[in-house]
């Protein structure tokens, strides 16, 4: 008869089951670090993503609105979100919520990554840089433009960490300012950094300024061409459109300035006065049909007429009471 064996594992066997995992480990180690380099690598792909979508929905917003300008950082100490991307319920912000949206971001990855760690997504904005150029781009008189920056970036930060997420903004890197914007990045452990500038939508705003009034002189011109044609042998009136008379040398222009927009003188070269009485901002144009900054007065030749704006474009403002505040296009 066979003497009972009790029940478990012999130490032997307990030793060489040790011994084969620990052989398992050392196999299948280095494949776990490489799924754990994968998830780290595709959750920054997401993130960059997100911030790339935001910050496009945002450029798109911006565009929309009448100054060109970004929105402004969402701030709400109650919920310890510091200059996060927006207030997700403010009915103001529908229409960019909307823009993110259709970007493929929820609402619950806007202000942060979307993860259960809820891990902030900063948001900083800077306002009031200018750009002068010429008005044709390389040529004309400069004209100035206003334009915001701004930069999205994900932080290590959660949404309720005290120590970390503080005022004015959660994270590791510096306050984008007019000194360092040309130059900022993230520093520390927060990454995924996207620029976000409203300049080439003022620009863009510039080209069709640009074009309004080449068509205004153009036409002008060409009015005055067809009249010159058609009158005697000679004759040096002044054939650009407008009333006769002179009158006090106001910024060169020995007539009144005349608002295009309020007047009926484009009526008269057949183009649209809300839309080429103003520029694209919606400041206004105005016009002298005897232009001579030379004093000579009144109906001198040559017969010179002129446009004028206010320099400072992006502010949408009439002509100004000073010579060096506006611009003058003469033809």
């Amino acid at each position: 008869m066979r003497p009972n064996r009790s029940s478990g594992f012999t130490l032997m066997e307990l030793m060489v089951v040790v011994a084969t995992l620990g052989i398992l480990a050392l196999a299948i180690a280095p494949y776990f670090d490489t799924i754990l380099v994968a998830q780290s690598r595709a959750y920054q792909l997401d993130q960059d993503r997100i911030n790339r979508s935001v910050a496009f929905a945002m450029r798109d917003w911006a565009g929309r609105q009448a100054d060109l300008g970004l929105p402004a950082p969402y701030t709400n100490a109650g919920q310890r979100r510091f200059s996060t991307i927006m207030d997700t319920n403010a009915a103001g912000l529908a229409e960019l919520l909307q823009f993110i949206q259709d970007r493929g971001v929820t609402p619950f990855e806007i202000n942060d990554d979307g993860t259960n760690m809820r891990r902030v997504r900063v948001y900083q904005r800077l306002t009031g840089l200018t750009s002068t150029s010429p008005l044709f781009g390389t040529s004309g008189p400069n004209v100035t433009l206003r334009y915001s920056v701004g930069a999205i970036y994900s932080t290590r930060c959660e949404i309720l960490d005290g120590t970390c997420n503080l005022s004015p903004r959660a994270g590791d890197s510096p306050a984008l300012t007019s000194a360092n914007q040309a130059t900022w990045q993230t520093t520390g452990t927060d990454s995924q950094a996207i620029r976000i500038s409203t300049l080439g939508l003022e620009q863009e705003r510039q080209r069709v300024t640009a074009y309004r009034l080449n068509r205004v002189r153009d036409q002008f011109r060409a009015f005055a061409t067809a009249q010159l044609l058609a009158a005697p042998p000679g004759s040096t009136s002044n054939f650009l459109p407008g009333p006769s008379g002179g009158g006090a040398n106001t910024q060169g222009c020995w007539h009144a300035w005349i608002d295009l927009q309020s007047s009926n003188m484009l009526d008269t070269v057949g183009l649209g006065k809300d839309e080429f009485g103003v520029t694209a901002w919606g400041g206004r144009v105005e016009y002298c049909r005897d232009y001579d900054t030379a004093g000579a007065g009144a109906n001198t030749l040559p017969h010179v007429g002129a446009l004028r704006i206010n320099r400072s474009l992006s502010t949408a403002a009439a002509p100004a009471g000073a010579v060096a505040q506006n611009a003058f296009l003469t033809f």
